[in-house]
């Protein structure tokens, strides 16, 4: 039997999140359910093989709801939603999640930019190392790009990456440079009222001191992920910015003739 498997991990997952005595209750549920399943089993004549050695043990999934959206949710179909719209050739992300990957790739070609390696093996999608303050592509050069969640943690170290207090500052100032005129930037960071930095695992920015980073750009649409909802600024103003993901997609004004 793995031990760190089939008792140490799930006990220590049941008691972190119900409590040491509701905890240890429901890892002996599952216990006492695994023993007259296999009693079950037998007495029904099956050849079914259930061995103490295999057991794999999940505690707490039945007190779940069926499913959380979150704001990752939220924030993903938002985007996905304008590159459904817009219908680019190829999109270019840099650092978001692989939920939103598998989105994207529905709708277009995907080159992905990660300072770390992956490994995906799918049409349509390619990836390429990069560092989010450092793009490997020329200037005003992609009509369609997105970073979500990623520039809050730029220059925190926690993926890899060197300590700069200005990593997201320089990674705004690189995805504007990037951006085509014309084109779409879609990126999406924590917010609330006040901006703070919680070292080393993310930035929370005030709505307009996070704008304010993109002055070449123009912002088109706004909009924050709650953990139940995607609302406008509006009423995200009403509410007190709370904690939400901001959503924001930029574009870069047409240079003139």
């Amino acid at each position: 039997m793995n031990i760190k498997h089939s008792i140490l991990r799930p006990l220590a997952h049941a008691v972190y999140n119900r409590g040491p005595f509701s905890g240890v209750a429901s890892y002996g549920r599952v216990l006492k359910e695994f023993f007259a399943y296999r009693r079950a089993a037998k007495a029904a004549g099956l050849s079914e093989q259930i061995r103490f050695s295999d057991l794999s043990p999940w505690p707490i999934d039945r007190y779940d709801s069926a499913g959380d959206a979150g704001m990752y949710f939220y924030q993903d179909t938002w985007c996905a939603s304008h590159i459904r719209e817009t219908r680019p050739s190829r999109h270019v992300d840099v650092g978001s999640s692989m939920m939103f990957m598998a989105m994207v790739l529905q709708l277009c070609d995907l080159l992905y930019v990660d300072l770390r390696p992956i490994s995906i093996n799918t049409p349509g999608f390619s990836s390429q190392r990069g560092d989010l303050t450092d793009l490997p592509f020329s200037n005003d050069s992609q009509a369609s790009i997105s970073s979500l969640s990623v520039l809050e943690h730029v220059g925190l170290g926690r993926y890899g990456d060197h300590l700069d207090p200005k990593g997201t500052d320089k990674a705004c100032a690189e995805l504007t440079r990037v951006l085509k005129p014309g084109g779409a930037l879609y990126v999406a960071v924590p917010t609330q009222a006040a901006s703070s930095t919680h070292f080393n695992a993310h930035r929370i920015f005030a709505p307009e001191a996070f704008i304010a980073k993109f002055p070449g750009l123009t912002l088109i649409d706004e909009k924050y992920g709650l953990a139940d909802r995607l609302i406008c600024r509006c009423e995200y103003d009403k509410l007190g910015l709370p904690y939400a993901f901001g959503c924001f997609l930029f574009t870069k004004p047409s240079q003139s003739v």
